[in-house]
C-alpha cells in the first residue's frame, strides 16, 4: 500500500466527498427496511458525522471542505 497524500497537496478543485449509508435494520430476504425510524435516525447520524469530517479534508481550493454527496449503490440485479 502506498503512502497517503494529504488532500491539501492535491491539485483537484472539483473534489467531491462521496459517502453511503446503508441501514442495518433490513430484511435478509427482501432488503427492505424493517424499522424505518431506526433507519432514518442512522441516516441522520451518518450525515452529521460526514458533515463534521468535511473541514478535516479541506484544501486551499475548497477551504470549507469538498462538496458532499450521499449516494447509493444498488445491487446488480435490481
Amino acid at each position: 500500500m502506498g503512502t497517503p497524500i494529504p488532500l491539501d497537496q492535491w491539485v483537484c478543485p472539483a473534489l467531491v466527498f462521496n459517502f453511503h449509508d446503508y441501514c442495518g435494520f433490513r430484511s435478509g430476504v427482501t432488503g427492505n427496511p424493517t424499522d424505518l425510524n431506526a433507519c432514518s435516525a442512522q441516516e441522520l447520524r451518518t450525515m452529521q458525522r460526514r458533515s463534521e469530517e468535511r473541514p478535516d479534508i479541506a484544501s486551499s481550493e475548497q477551504p470549507l471542505g469538498p462538496a458532499w454527496f450521499m449516494s447509493e449503490i444498488r445491487r446488480h440485479d435490481e
